[in-house]
């Protein structure tokens, strides 16, 4: 009997479906196919006992087939770490600076681990802990700490302090207030996800290599570095002379998931990962992208039928994404999230924002578009953008909408 032809493994939800044969009524044709194959002149017959028998064996098969063929995606998470090292990464704490006041000079001491509720709202709140021991000596009345998040998560990034609350109330603590500008923890980060963590095994196992051999290469690295989202590598361009074209030479500029530059310490956690990792002849730089904001008037025409000011909402918001330092050279997946590919584009075009905007329901069409840059007004151009390696922020988004 022919072994039939199988096709490539399809993912399904969270798992691998390998192309193996499942269907108990297709296992019972090829079984009854077999036996008339070695048994010349057997005609099978409902009721008989071998057709029975082969049914049973079928429907026997599939059942175990199913369970058998069908791979769970994590298993991908278990080889990564054991074939090749690279373990999901975990998520970050978020951490706000505060100063502790008491009501007298006695001296006190706050144990590490003692915890603080940050109240954002009716019966809302997120829990944190003191770090580290806080000691207030005898004839002061301040002391400053850091407190960090119960859970390693985003949630509670930038979420304004004003209101911090110790759980377990202690005698001689009048109040803990957050020192940091904005007021508001940050730093926390969501754990890795299936699907992020698989993306980022794909480009490193890409490599074939844990050393770069191109320039693209370091970008690539530089992905799998905490809190890196995107990164982008310019091959022989010196930041110390704005020279190009030097050889063995890279820079590469490297941004967090919303777009903004790397903070001190996982920019220096990401330099020396590159030197680590580079060859020894290579030259490796580490800058932060150029932010210009953007300004942007538009003139459009809504389809009766339509809210002028939901249209117009719908179209401003769209061209504030186009522009913020999120979106600006990435990609979009199909949820519409920025993917970790980055297109260097240093110029703003006004038919880029009338293409951001020209799907939205209710637009009838675009009448005009003006950019500028910085305080300049907007004016019936494209805007050029600064820097090696230009990100754009949002300015003043103007929209002016009028029936069609």
């Amino acid at each position: 009997m022919t072994a039939p032809q199988l096709s490539p493994p399809a993912v399904v939800g969270n798992a691998i479906q390998l192309p193996v044969v499942t269907d108990p009524d297709v296992l019972t044709a090829e079984g009854i196919a077999y036996l008339q194959a070695i048994q010349p002149g057997w005609t099978p017959h409902e009721g008989q006992l071998d057709v029975a028998m082969i049914e049973v064996f079928a429907r026997m098969v599939a059942n175990a087939a199913r369970v058998m063929t069908t791979v769970p995606l994590s298993i991908f998470q278990y080889l990564g770490q054991q074939l090749f090292g690279i373990p999901p990464l975990g998520g970050q704490y978020a951490t706000m600076n505060v100063q502790v006041t008491t009501v007298n000079n006695f001296g006190y001491t706050i144990g590490a681990g003692t915890q603080v509720l940050l109240m954002y709202g009716p019966n809302q709140s997120f829990l944190f802990q003191f770090a580290a021991s806080l000691v207030i000596p005898p004839g002061s009345t301040t002391g400053t700490a850091v407190l960090v998040s119960a859970n390693a998560s985003s949630e509670s990034n930038g979420v304004l302090a004003n209101n911090l609350v110790l759980v377990d109330g202690l005698a001689g603590v009048d109040s803990i207030v957050c020192t940091d500008s904005p007021q508001a923890p940050t730093g926390g980060a969501d754990a890795e996800t299936q699907t992020t963590y698989l993306d980022r095994l794909r480009r490193e196992i890409s490599l074939l290599t844990p050393r770069p051999i191109l320039a693209g290469d370091f970008a690539t690295i530089a992905l799998n570095q905490v809190g890196v989202a995107r990164a982008v590598a310019l091959d022989g361009y010196n930041p110390g002379d704005g020279t190009a074209n030097n050889s063995l030479m890279v820079t590469v500029c490297a941004v967090d998931a919303g777009g903004e530059a790397l903070g001190a310490d996982h920019k220096n956690e990401l330099i020396a990962y590159l030197e680590a990792t580079r060859s020894v002849n290579w030259v490796v730089h580490v800058i932060d992208p150029t932010y210009t904001t953007v300004n942007v008037t538009a003139q459009i025409n809504v389809k009766r039928g339509y809210s002028l000011n939901d249209v117009k909402s719908a179209v401003a918001a769209a061209i504030t994404n186009y522009v913020s330092s999120r979106y600006w050279g990435a990609s979009v997946d199909s949820d519409g999230n920025p993917t970790a590919d980055w297109y260097n584009t240093t110029v703003v075009r006004q038919l880029g924002v009338v293409g951001a905007i020209s799907n939205i329901p209710g637009l009838a069409w675009v009448d005009s578009v003006s950019l500028s840059a910085g305080n300049a007004s907007p004016a019936d151009q494209d805007v050029n953008l600064s820097g090696p390696v230009p990100l754009t922020t949002p300015g003043n988004i103007n929209v002016a909408a009028t029936y069609s």
